[in-house]
């Protein structure tokens, strides 16, 4: 058996492989210099999204092992690196996740569900995640935030919106051909039945409708202007 040398990893090992658009280009063009500082910079921003995604990974386990404190301290403080970091991707992403943990509306299956009582900063959370997205164009994780502002809005008594704003977010997610992950599925469940409970069929209908015709432009100006 090979001895495997002091220092390397052992066991599973997973390789990721990135690349510098236009590198070639960038080689000969402006010359070796300018090509070294663009491969330092690069590797820079894997290295920090990439520990912006162990935190996150490490306060999601925090919280499904009981410590829901610990799991919303962790996202907080991720949520300062990564708009240091000026990493809007993952700033979007805390955002949404402290959204749902201020509000105890988790997206996946947990027997640790707690609310706060913080459905105010938990929607304020959800509306800034909601224009970082929009702004970047990323549709599907637009539409999984406007389904978990319309559960918040939900348990805030505002049921009409909440309708129109979950159709859209399943309307959205079926443009762009996306399967609803299962946690995201159950509480679309939950939200959709205390709509029902809160509404009119006459008066759910018709908010329903509006959601399935609306433009992404538009559910989120609806969803915006529920932070009035």
């Amino acid at each position: 058996m090979t001895a495997v040398p002091r220092g390397l990893p052992s066991g599973t090992v997973t390789f990721l492989f990135t690349d510098i658009e236009g590198s070639t280009k960038l080689l000969h063009e402006p010359g070796p210099e300018a090509y070294a500082k663009a491969v330092a910079e690069h590797r820079r921003k894997v290295r920090e999204a990439f520990a912006l995604i162990a935190n996150s990974n490490l306060a999601w386990v925090t919280g499904d092992l009981g410590d829901r404190d610990q799991e919303v301290r962790l996202e907080e403080d991720n949520l300062r690196l990564a708009r240091e970091l000026g990493n809007e991707r993952m700033e979007a992403g805390t955002l949404a996740t402290l959204g749902v943990l201020y509000a105890g509306i988790l997206d996946y299956p947990t027997t640790v569900v707690r609310d706060d009582g913080r459905l105010a900063e938990a929607a304020a959370m959800l509306h800034q995640a909601i224009r970082i997205e929009h702004r970047r164009g990323n549709l599907l994780e637009l539409a999984v935030d406007l389904g978990r502002l319309a559960s918040v809005l939900t348990l805030s008594g505002r049921a009409g919106v909440a309708a129109s704003l979950l159709a859209s977010s399943e309307a959205l997610t079926e443009q762009v051909g996306a399967s609803v992950a299962f946690g995201y599925r159950e509480r679309g469940e939950k939200t959709l039945a205390s709509i029902h409970s809160q509404l009119a069929d006459a008066a759910f209908a018709e908010a329903w409708e509006k959601g399935l015709g609306l433009t992404a432009d538009e559910a989120v100006a609806l969803a915006l202007q529920s932070e009035a």
